[in-house]
């Protein structure tokens, strides 16, 4: 009452004898079918189609479908007519490469239904037959219409197999089977770790057999339909085996060719083809994923980019997929996923926060400062967001990022220079009053790092890879990032309160976090004049280090329920071709002294500088764009968001999460000093959430060219960046913010001074932190003095009375 069919992978040996010993193959685990050749298998499938028939055709098929040297082993049982022996190879269908499909085709068409129904003794005689050709695994499939009625006990058999160490599943299909029959399938295929599967007709059956026995790769394809020029744009291929047979060896490849048309972009694809390596069977849910991000051109230039990918395997056929994407000169909403379609929609406008890489730093024109942000947060009405949602329905942004922005700054005030904070307010109490923004926009974690001292030390005269402070302060930003997850929860809370999410009809606001965008090339394609490939080599690793950090936290917050998400498109928006190293840049040239002097042209010219200015003037003004994103940057970046919202994560439902933090006014005028160029060893204690004014003595070798010293506020204990900015050499006073989320108790609050020549002055003070009297505090010392104001009444009254 069974056939077994035996398919293995075309890099394995052939055998001409099968009881000859082999040394232990290591190829890909073999597949088997067992099929029905009894006499029941004469009766009709109920389509009027013969069973054996259609299981003859489903035989024939199987063998035309395998691809090219494919291994195939045909075994059939019971071996006679009317008998109940174990069966065999039918003539030509050893396990061996099939060099004549059509005369196995014709063997299989002389197959005849007779005898009893040996399953037991089947798998026991393949299971030897194999171990005789030195194989020690296999994937069996068996056919059967009816229970086993002769021979060894099926179910006992197959668990016999996996307890003497034989490594072998077997999926077991019922072909019109009763009741007892399945169930005894069933018991077959769970000894072995395998499946059971039902077969109406003969129709299901083919299939059935195609699909556990014909090795098959499966490619799904993520492409945007149009992408602007002047950016770039992601193609993301899924591989998966759809066969029950592991696939070795598997490519998948993308590359771009003329359209019907003869004409086509062809941009550079790096690399061509990923090598996959193995692929288990479909019932192990393996499958890989990889993507590229290409270029979409120079910027006003169209056209078409036509795209094929294939997939392939040592034992598939390849396997090809085909599409366009169409570059316009302009970022149309109509060409975005469905969430940024939800926000180009929205009467209500998008917010802005963070540091310099989102208020549009490097832009060179900025918004005056306003009654809670400085001149120095340089603003910029060009920045991504506002490019993105230039055509939305409300094309308004309100931007209340700020250059040198801290993770600490979303919640307290800015520090800034001497002349005071630089936001009087936490961003996130500016984000509290919005009425009912459509999103998010968002970078952070750059200034927390010191990625901006890190890029005027390479910058500038020194090799800025050997700078151990450098390294340190890398290493204190990476590790305070490790609870912005909790910000970014904040943020989302904030703005999905329920009277916000009212007056958007429902609709839940994301908070969309970018990474950085990497400046430079990589280092082994870099020529820039300023930095060496070293220098290069570890800028990149930085901001690698960087991104990964922030993605990580994005991710916690979405574990916890917020709707957040990371576009990594945009860390590769302005490469290969516009980094800071190339001729037409997209980011602020890297070479110091040449970008200072270009500003400068640009300025004179514009009439927005005066040539008695001087040079330090021209310095402190412009020095802070330096490998920031220009116009045509902060259009690439807005380029790149469109295309990763076309391929966007699935949104998250809403969910009501708890508030992280006090909420509640923060700074003021300075309740505290702690001046540090004493060393009396006082400890100062100090509220959290009030301001404290820092007097410290700033020095350093060599500044920045005049730009001052690089200086930096932090918590060791945490640890915590406050602040970090350029001050001339001198006494200086700072106003900083211990922010309210600091546990109460002793920490040391450190300030340290950087020159250009790498050295590093560090002080340390210790200071008590305290957390403020909550305000139930105070309502119930009021009611406590009144409540004794009238029992000292009451009390007067009554001794008059006495």
């Amino acid at each position: 009452m069974g056939a077994l069919v035996l398919v293995g992978p075309s890099s394995g040996p052939s055998y001409a004898n099968p009881n000859t010993p082999a040394s232990a193959y290591n190829g890909v685990k073999p597949v088997l079918i067992v099929f029905d050749l009894s006499s029941s298998m004469g009766q009709d499938d109920g389509t009027g189609t013969v069973k054996l028939d259609g299981a003859k055709r489903s035989m024939i098929d199987l063998v035309a479908k395998q691809p090219p040297g494919a291994e195939i082993g045909l075994w059939t049982y019971p071996g006679k007519a009317g008998s109940c022996s174990a069966g065999g190879y039918v003539p030509g269908g050893e396990l061996k490469s099939v060099d004549d499909p059509a005369k196995l085709a014709a063997t299989i068409r002389e197959l005849q239904a007779d005898g009893d129904t040996p399953t037991g003794d089947a798998l026991t005689a393949v299971a030897d037959d194999l171990r005789g050709r030195g194989r020690n695994s296999a994937s069996i499939v068996l056919v059967s219409d009816g229970e086993s009625n002769c021979g060894t006990d099926p179910c006992d058999a197959a668990k016999s197999l996996a307890a003497e160490g034989f490594d072998v599943t077997v999926d077991t299909v019922g072909f019109q089977i009763s009741a007892q029959g399945a169930d005894e399938l069933k018991c077959i295929a769970d000894a072995t770790q395998g499946a059971y599967y039902d077969a109406k007709d003969s129709a299901s059956l083919a299939q059935r057999l195609s699909l556990l026995s014909i090795p098959a790769l499966n490619v799904e394809v993520k492409a945007a339909g149009f992408a602007p020029s002047g950016g770039q744009t992601r193609i993301t291929a899924r591989v998966s085996n759809t066969s029950a047979t592991t696939v070795r060896s598997v490519w998948v490849g993308l590359q771009f060719g003329k359209g019907d048309d003869g004409k086509g972009l062809q941009p550079a694809v790096i690399p061509p083809r990923y090598a996959l390596g193995t692929l288990a069977s479909q019932s192990s849910g393996a499958e890989q994923e990889r993507s590229w991000t290409v270029s979409t051109g120079p910027p006003g230039k169209t056209g078409k980019l036509n795209w094929s990918i294939s997939v392939w395997g040592d034992t598939t056929v390849p396997l090809i997929k085909r599409g366009t994407i169409t570059v316009t000169d302009h970022i149309d909403p109509s060409h975005a996923g469905p969430m940024l379609k939800e926000i180009f929609d929205s009467t209500t406008p998008a917010v802005i926060m963070g540091d310099s890489y989102s208020s549009g730093e490097g832009t060179g024109n900025y918004l005056p400062g306003d009654t809670k942000h400085a001149d120095q947060c340089h603003q910029s009405r060009t920045q991504y967001a506002a490019q993105l949602l230039a055509k939305a329905r409300n094309p308004k942004v309100r931007n209340i990022a700020c250059s040198g922005a801290v993770m600490s700054d979303l919640i307290s005030p800015q520090m800034g220079d001497e002349n005071g904070f630089a936001v009087s307010t936490g961003q996130l109490q500016i984000l509290n009053d919005v009425a009912a923004p459509s999103a998010v926009f968002m970078t952070l974690g750059g200034n927390d790092i010191g990625f901006s001292d890190i890029a005027t030390k390479c910058l500038t005269e020194m090799n800025c890879t050997d700078d151990m402070h450098l390294r340190g302060s890398v290493n204190l930003g990476l590790r305070s990032l490790d609870g912005l997850s909790r910000y970014y929860k904040e943020i989302y809370r904030v703005i999905n309160t329920d009277d916000k999410r009212e007056r958007r009809g429902g609709r839940v606001a994301p908070v969309i976090v970018l990474p950085y965008p990497l400046v430079l090339p990589k280092s082994d394609q870099a020529h820039c004049p300023s930095l060496s490939r070293q220098e290069i080599e570890y800028i990149n690793d930085v901001e690698d280090s960087l991104n990964a950090a922030v993605e990580k936290q994005v991710v916690k917050a979405r574990d916890a329920g917020a709707d957040v998400y990371f576009v990594d498109t945009v860390k590769g928006s302005v490469r290969p071709d516009h980094t800071a190293c190339h001729p037409e840049p997209y980011i602020n040239p890297a070479s110091f002294w040449t970008g200072l002097a270009a500003k400068s042209t640009d300025a004179l010219n514009a009439g927005t500088l005066k040539s008695d200015d001087g040079d330090i003037a021209l310095k402190t003004r412009y020095a802070a764009e330096l490998l920031h994103p220009n116009v045509a940057g902060h259009g690439a970046e807005a380029a790149a968001i469109l295309a990763w919202s076309v391929t966007a994560p699935p949104r998250i439902p809403y969910r009501a999460l708890p508030a992280e933090f006090n909420l509640s006014a923060q700074g003021g005028d300075p309740s505290a000093t702690i001046d540090m160029t004493k060393s009396d060893g006082s400890v100062t204690v100090l509220e959290a959430g009030e301001a404290t004014k820092v007097v410290t003595d700033v020095a350093c070798a060599t500044p920045f060219g005049g730009l001052g010293c690089i200086t930096r506020l932090w918590l060791n204990s945490e640890p915590r960046v406050l602040g970090t900015t350029h001050l001339p050499s001198g006494r200086a006073e700072l106003s900083v913010v211990i922010p309210r989320d600091i546990p109460p108790g002793r920490h040391h609050l450190s300030v340290a001074t950087t020159g250009a020549d790498g050295a590093q002055q560090v002080k340390s003070v210790e200071i008590v932190v305290k957390q403020p009297l909550p305000s139930w505090f105070w309502g119930m010392a009021v009611l406590t003095m009144v409540f004794a104001l009238v029992a000292g009444i009451a009390l007067w009254r009554l001794r008059r009375l006495q």
